[in-house]
């Protein structure tokens, strides 16, 4: 049996429960933030007359993002990186992080690091954010939500997952401490380290090591993901996606943007309902039968290991679990 390598791809949507803008929203917080400094106190760090162009561009600007923005005016790359990176790392917040309970919950419990769990050196998490939300929250929950006989058996196994930034993050974790990026940013050490579409992102040491992760990977469950095409092409420059099994959630995505991606990934794709937010979708898979699991063939692997005889994982080619084990979850077909 091939050893599972399972992927999680992580886009602003897997954060989006836990305070971090989406698109549009950061655009506009950025802009707003641009006012609020004409108004006040104004760092070292930015050059007025250029901060005052920044400002008066993007306020006039109707492109929805601030990617889009900066990729058309790459002029404010370096202003726009910073402004970005400031936004972020003032988001990071523990009162946001843990009430309510979202989609990183889930995960958690499919770890299952209080206990003898799944094998997790074969899983990997890719995230194009820019924040450390999900490594603080594990961090966290292992000292309150493990016996304190198992925090450094379940720290041991939680450190052989590889998380890689594909586009750089705002500092690394956990060196400069969750909530606290803020001071590194105004320093000017983490946002030159930030990728955004006007860099080549695709020729960074992090994103390369991204794509080779998703190339071996046999398994990849996209969370809160956009399906940009330049992003994809990007992650996945030799589309070759058969024999992967390929998850995804699609909130309130159309049926037109839906049949696009699944055509992308040659109907390797299965998407939920677009219905399903991201913690509906973690807990669907977390729910399915054994072999249709987020982890199956981990579980194997781990036994194996150990000695202990277990039955192969079989490879399952349908969104966990099936639709008539739990309604209101069922495959998304393409054009219907």
């Amino acid at each position: 049996m091939q050893e599972p390598r399972i992927v999680l791809v992580l886009g602003a949507g897997a954060s989006n429960p836990y305070g971090f803008w989406l698109g549009e929203a950061l655009k506009s917080k950025v802009a707003m933030r641009t006012r609020e400094m004409q108004n006040g106190p104004v760092s070292t760090a930015y050059n007025p007359v250029e901060l005052d162009r920044f400002r008066s561009a993007i306020w006039r600007n109707r492109l929805r993002t601030i990617d889009e923005f900066l990729e058309e005016h790459p002029r404010f790359r370096q202003i726009g990186a910073r402004l970005v990176a400031e936004e972020i790392a003032s988001c990071e917040s523990e009162d946001k992080l843990f009430q309510p309970q979202d989609w990183y919950t889930a995960l958690f419990d499919e770890l299952r690091l209080r206990e003898e769990g799944p094998e997790l050196s074969r899983l990997a998490i890719v995230t194009f954010n820019y924040e450390r939300s999900l490594e603080y929250f594990i961090d966290d929950n292992i000292l309150h939500n493990c016996p304190e006989g198992r925090q450094d058996y379940a720290h041991s196994m939680w450190n052989k997952v590889k998380i890689v930034h594909a586009h750089g993050s705002i500092g690394e974790y956990p060196e400069i401490g969750y909530g606290r990026a803020l001071e590194a940013v105004h320093s000017g050490r983490t946002a030159k380290n930030l990728m955004l579409l006007t860099d080549k992102a695709d020729e960074s040491p992090a994103f390369m090591e991204a794509q080779q992760l998703v190339a071996k990977a046999n398994r990849i469950v996209f969370v809160g993901f956009g399906y940009h095409k330049r992003t994809l092409d990007f992650l996945f420059p030799n589309a070759s996606f058969k024999g992967k099994e390929i998850y995804g959630t699609c909130f309130n995505m159309s049926q037109n943007r839906i049949s696009a991606v699944m055509s992308y990934f040659q109907d390797e794709m299965q998407f939920a309902e677009s219905t399903l937010n991201a913690k509906s979708f973690m807990e669907a898979l977390s729910n399915g039968p054994a072999d249709r699991a987020l982890f199956s063939g981990l579980d194997a692997m781990r036994k194996a290991k150990t000695g202990i005889n277990a039955p192969q994982a079989t490879t399952a080619r349908s969104f966990p679990p099936a639709a008539s084990q739990s309604p209101g979850v069922r495959i998304v077909e393409r054009g219907g």
